[in-house]
C-alpha cells in the first residue's frame, strides 16, 4: 500500500470524524477520476491498521454502535499527529494527477488556501509542458511516406499534447472554481 493511500485514508477521518471503515470504502467507492485515484476497500481498511499502529488515527471508545443485529463498528479521528502529518501532505507537491485527485477528494473548506496553491501550481506545470510538447503532424508524415515508427511517435505525442492540454483545462476551471469559494462569506471556517 502506497504513502499515498494511507494519507488519503486519514484525510477521509481528519474530514468526516467518526468514519467507520465500511463508510469510508463506501465514500471511495462513489470516487471518479483519473486512474489510480480510488483506493481498493481493502486498502481502506489496511491504511486505518496501519494510521491507528502510527498513532495517526485513533478508535473512539462507543459503547454501542451497531445497527440492529450488525456488527459493531470501531469509528476513528485523527490525532494531533494525524493533522500535522496530513497538512504536510496537503502542501507538498503532488507526485501525480492522480495525487492531486486525492488531496482534493480529502481536503476540508479550511484547506482552501493550500488546494488553491496546489491547483495553481500543478496548471502552470502543465501549461509549461504542453509548450515543451513538439511534434510533427502525423498526417504529413504519412503523406511524405515517413517510416512507420516515426508516425507512431508523432500519433502518441499528439495525444500525450491533448491530453496535456485537457487536463491544463480542467485545472484552470478547477482553479477557478476554488477562488470563487475562497471569496464567498465564510470560506475556510468548518462548520460546527
Amino acid at each position: 500500500m502506497s504513502e499515498s493511500t494511507r494519507l488519503t485514508v486519514l484525510g477521509m477521518v481528519r474530514r468526516r470524524p467518526r468514519s467507520y471503515g465500511y463508510s469510508l470504502v463506501d465514500e471511495v467507492q462513489r470516487w471518479s477520476g483519473p486512474e489510480g485515484v480510488v483506493p481498493a476497500p481493502r486498502a481502506v481498511y489496511k491504511a486505518l491498521e496501519v494510521l491507528r499502529d502510527g498513532r495517526l488515527i485513533e478508535p473512539l471508545q462507543v459503547v454501542s454502535d451497531r445497527d440492529v443485529g450488525g456488527p459493531s463498528r470501531r469509528r476513528y479521528i485523527a490525532t494531533p499527529a494525524g493533522e500535522r502529518r496530513y497538512e504536510a501532505w496537503l502542501s507538498s507537491p503532488p507526485e501525480s494527477f492522480a495525487d492531486l485527485f486525492r488531496r482534493l477528494a480529502t481536503a476540508r473548506e479550511d484547506d482552501l488556501p493550500e488546494l488553491v496553491e496546489l491547483v495553481v501550481t500543478a496548471e502552470h506545470q502543465l501549461i509549461a509542458h504542453h509548450r515543451d510538447l513538439r511534434a510533427p503532424e502525423v498526417g504529413s508524415l504519412v503523406k511524405e511516406q515517413a517510416p512507420w515508427e516515426a508516425v507512431c511517435a508523432a500519433a502518441l505525442a499528439a495525444a500525450e499534447r491533448n491530453e496535456v492540454a485537457s487536463r491544463a483545462t480542467f485545472l484552470r476551471d478547477l482553479r477557478r472554481t476554488l477562488e470563487d469559494l475562497r471569496e464567498r462569506p465564510n470560506a475556510g471556517t468548518v462548520a460546527p
